[in-house]
């Protein structure tokens, strides 16, 4: 019976098999997945912020804020670990381009959001914390902009539609690409070792 399953589904080979390929850390994945869950975060949460707008006198309706507010923050930290390791790991490197390109984009992307979502805060809140955000040197560029009539509501737009469309769309694409390049890297591997052989 072993050798009739060992024949058909090679259990033997998928347990001495490393689970990545030769030359990689363990721990390389793992940053990609913590950003990946703290995009889903940051999607789940804004929805509870989008549905619950303007926010009530309890304390209670702060918590969807705080968590959408901590999970920004988190996952600026694991974007610039994520970061960090690829760097390490010559993510930049050929046939890796088009995986980095597609995670800079997302990176830019993420960054915009980053900036715009205290931006939508202050501009939904009081129309005079207009002239103070001009004044300052990054979010001045962004908010001159914005048309004078409500720039809050095109902030908001920004932020809540139209960089979480584009966010998706990238990672989709740097999550295609980087599960084609794991493929072949895996072929090439298998090909080199049945070479060997």
């Amino acid at each position: 019976m072993r050798y009739w399953l060992e024949e058909r589904v090679g259990l033997k080979k998928f347990w001495l098999q490393p689970i990545f390929p030769k030359g990689s850390a363990v721990w390389v994945p793992f940053t990609g997945i913590l950003c990946l869950f703290l995009v889903l975060w940051q999607a789940m949460t804004g929805m509870m912020l989008a549905l619950q707008e303007p926010l009530p006198k309890s304390p209670v309706a702060y918590l969807p804020h705080n968590l959408h507010w901590i999970g920004a923050h988190a996952l600026m930290a694991a974007i610039f670990l994520h970061l960090i390791t690829q760097i390490y790991c010559k993510g930049y490197a050929p046939p890796k381009e088009l995986v980095w390109l597609s995670g800079i984009c997302l990176l830019l992307l993420i960054l915009a959001s980053y900036a715009l979502g205290p931006v939508t805060r202050l501009l939904a809140q009081d129309i005079n914390s207009i002239e103070c955000l001009v004044q300052t040197p990054l979010l001045g560029l962004i908010i001159r902009v914005l048309p004078k009539k409500n720039p809050g509501h095109v902030a908001w737009i920004a932020h809540i539609c139209a960089i979480p469309f584009l966010t998706c769309l990238v990672m989709m694409l740097h999550v295609w690409l980087k599960y084609r390049i794991t493929i072949i890297q895996a072929n090439n591997i298998k090909a080199n070792d049945e070479g060997n052989v």
